[in-house]
């Protein structure tokens, strides 16, 4: 199903977020952001959505397309500096087993690793594994968005996915 070439009607907008804002805001979330900057970001991607649905063309594949406005658009909120949380503030806030103290230290510990991994690698590494992993996408599709073959995708991944196996095995969080 592609977007169509005429404007995006209300219903077709609302089952574009229906299907695609959870990959969005996980997206969102993957490349560093906090749920709240996460949360304002796909917003901000559907309001522009709305304002200039008539100019979007239908050669995209509706969930594509929609993360090629939210990477533009996590990428843009970088660069710009408003980030507001800190890692550690942001993984405080995870649902975890509030009955557990030892379960609740250490959840904590793995999400602060993990997100500290994930944090630590080369923006490229970053944004292939919050691509693929995080917003779902094939690997045809996050090549295209990335503007790289399949194989550099790939690498990119094979790269990012080790170096958090190393840290978190290094923190002793996985086995080596």
């Amino acid at each position: 199903m592609t977007v169509s070439e005429q404007a995006l009607d209300a219903d077709e907008l609302a089952q574009l977020y229906d299907g695609h804002a959870l990959r969005a805001f996980r997206y969102a979330r993957a490349m560093g952001l906090s749920e709240s900057d996460a949360d304002d970001v796909v917003a901000e991607c559907f309001l522009r959505i709305l304002e200039s649905r008539a100019g979007f063309r239908g050669d995209a594949v509706p969930g594509t397309w929609l993360i090629s406005i939210v990477r533009n658009t996590v990428l843009n909120f970088l660069r710009s500096g408003r980030r507001r949380d800190r890692l550690h503030e942001r993984l405080e806030s995870r649902a975890v087993n509030r009955e557990n103290p030892e379960e609740i230290a250490a959840q904590r510990e793995c999400f602060v690793a993990l997100g500290e991994a994930i944090a630590g690698l080369a923006p490229e590494n970053r944004s292939a594994l919050a691509l693929v992993v995080f917003a779902g996408l094939p690997l045809r599709d996050a090549a295209q968005l990335e503007g790289i073959t399949e194989p550099a995708l790939s690498s990119r991944l094979y790269q990012a996915r080790k170096a958090v196996r190393a840290q978190l095995a290094a923190r002793q969080l996985l086995e080596s």
